[in-house]
């Protein structure tokens, strides 16, 4: 198994600029893009042979609709920190099920976890992480938005955007076998950030990640709580707007724009 295209990859097919709506639902597997497969289609049938040949292969499922259910309650949980009782009680299967059926989700690429950020590691491995897709044009079909409108007006369009951006970033380092060091933070307090980076020189960058098309300064209420306490931390805000700009207290990006 190998990961979907990131960015970059992408960048080398044609008609890859299309709206942001387009290119979430279209996702990053070679296969649709390079085929041109409509959406519904490509992933009606990727759900199909994932279930029946790769999942079939790795473990004995047993129930397979049972397991498609669960692929798509992860998908309704894409974005938020993955409760297994939760999942026990909707599906009605034991705990060690469900662990081994998140263990295949990540094995075979289609899902990976964000741990919780915390300056002592210990601390970090206790908390419970996010779940993300790889794709979000599989994450999109799970969710049964098929056309951008639907997708653009959708409560989930923010966490698929999310989703998106969190991603990329995965795929982009592993691709270039860098070392990851991504997490999420939330404190008891209810602040939050989306995304926590440690970069090879040691310093701490944080993100956040906004599917709206204006820059708001309220987008930087938490980051800049957090940078009083560290004034060490950097500030980044990833959007779907057009400008782009290295300002003096913060970083402000188009996501088209994610690794320049």
């Amino acid at each position: 198994m190998l990961y979907p295209f990131d960015f970059e990859e992408m960048s080398q097919l044609p008609d890859c600029n299309g709206s942001t709506e387009s290119v979430m639902l279209n996702g990053f597997y070679p296969g649709k893009l390079t085929e041109h497969i409509p959406v519904k289609m490509f992933y009606s049938n990727y759900v199909k042979t994932y279930l029946e040949r790769d999942v079939s292969d790795l473990i004995n499922i047993g129930n397979l609709t049972t397991f498609r259910t669960f692929l798509k309650l992860i998908a309704f949980r894409c974005g938020s920190q993955l409760k297994i009782t939760d999942l026990r009680n909707e599906l009605n299967i034991s705990v060690n099920t469900i662990k081994s059926w998140i263990t295949i989700l990540e094995s075979s690429f289609i899902i990976f976890m964000l741990p919780s950020y915390h300056k002592n590691m210990g601390k970090r491995l206790l908390k419970t992480p996010k779940v993300y897709f790889y794709d979000t044009g599989l994450l999109s079909h799970l969710l049964g938005y098929h056309d951008e409108a639907k997708l653009r007006d959708s409560d989930k369009y923010g966490l698929v955007f999310e989703n998106f951006i969190i991603a990329e970033k995965v795929k982009y380092k592993a691709h270039r076998q860098m070392n990851p060091d991504m997490f999420f933070f939330r404190d008891s307090n209810g602040l939050e950030v989306d995304l926590m980076e440690i970069r090879e020189n040691g310093d701490v960058e944080m993100t956040e990640i906004k599917s709206g098309k204006t820059f708001k300064p309220e987008f930087l209420t938490s980051m800049k709580k957090l940078k009083a306490l560290d004034p060490t931390l950097k500030i980044n805000l990833i959007y779907d707007g057009t400008e782009s700009a290295a300002l003096s207290d913060f970083n402000l990006k188009n996501w088209r724009k994610l690794h320049e």
